[in-house]
């Protein structure tokens, strides 16, 4: 694609039967970069199909029209469809204005885990390792590197498997020349809640990634799950390193899962002194 340049297009079935007409803007040839104009990046997570997630939607909607954001970042539990293919349908067609004219790149959460995360793995297109078919994967926009990270596992356990932790190892070295490294998946290793999310399983996700994540010098670890936000100050085995968030020591966690579904939000707690705001 050329950079800065307005594509209009439309899609068509093996039929004959064509979409309607849409249209996007490309990015900048210098965004991201130090001395170009800054990535603006749009974060969700724990969407639904259904009128849970309106209000989210149409904010989404306004902040695309008006080119507010240059990507869109869908952190796991997108949909709700728990199997179901018809709200899988629906929730795509509900999202079809911002996903046709931003590009909208997604991480599995445990919502998508039915049928061994079939309808994830087909109805999204992400760059491919190994065949993982889009459970977790990277990419650069210039400066910016993003690691897609996966935090989920058939049988609904919140897990980041051996094979992975050796690629995310790899490709967080290879990306240290990068002036941002981002990650994102599911489930949080930070939070406050006072379930087992953000004690239990959030101990088993640090044990297996903090290391890796603190060695190569991720910058931001962005995740959902917990249906609240919550920031933390740069933070490494339970320790708040420093508050400096423009050249932070260790990664700052985010946890923003509060993009509308059935189950409403969840009760914050701040206890940590690591934990710098929730919401």
């Amino acid at each position: 694609l050329k950079p800065n340049t307005t594509y209009w297009y439309r899609i068509s079935s093996n039929d004959n039967i064509w979409s309607d007409i849409h249209h996007f803007h490309s990015m900048d040839e210098n965004i991201g970069n130090v001395n170009g104009p800054h990535l603006r990046v749009g974060v969700i997570a724990d969407i639904a199909y259904d009128k849970n997630s309106d209000d989210t939607v149409n904010s989404l909607k306004k902040v695309v029209d008006n080119k507010e954001i240059d990507l869109l970042l869908v952190v796991g539990d997108m949909s709700y469809a728990d199997g179901y293919q018809r709200h899988w349908d629906d929730y795509l067609r509900k999202i079809q204005f911002i996903s046709s004219r931003v590009p909208m790149m997604v991480s599995p959460g445990n919502h998508e885990f039915w049928y061994g995360f079939a309808a994830y793995r087909a109805r999204f297109a992400m760059p491919m390792y190994n065949a993982t078919e889009n459970m977790y994967y990277s990419y650069d926009i210039n400066d910016v590197h993003f690691y897609a990270m996966n935090t989920e596992s058939v049988i609904d356990v919140g897990s980041v498997f051996r094979d992975q932790q050796f690629f995310m190892d790899y490709d967080l070295d290879q990306a240290k020349g990068s002036t941002w490294r981002i990650v994102y998946g599911h489930r949080p290793l930070y939070c406050g809640s006072g379930s087992s999310d953000c004690t239990k399983w959030a101990n088993r996700l640090r044990n297996q990634a903090e290391d890796i994540l603190y060695k190569n010098n991720a910058d931001l670890v962005l995740s959902g799950h917990v249906h609240n936000y919550q920031r933390m100050y740069p933070t490494y085995k339970e320790k708040k390193m420093d508050e400096n968030y423009d050249s932070p020591k260790a990664p700052v966690y985010i946890t923003n899962g509060a993009a509308g579904n059935r189950e409403g939000l969840t009760k914050r707690t701040i206890d940590k002194d690591y934990q710098a705001f929730a919401a």
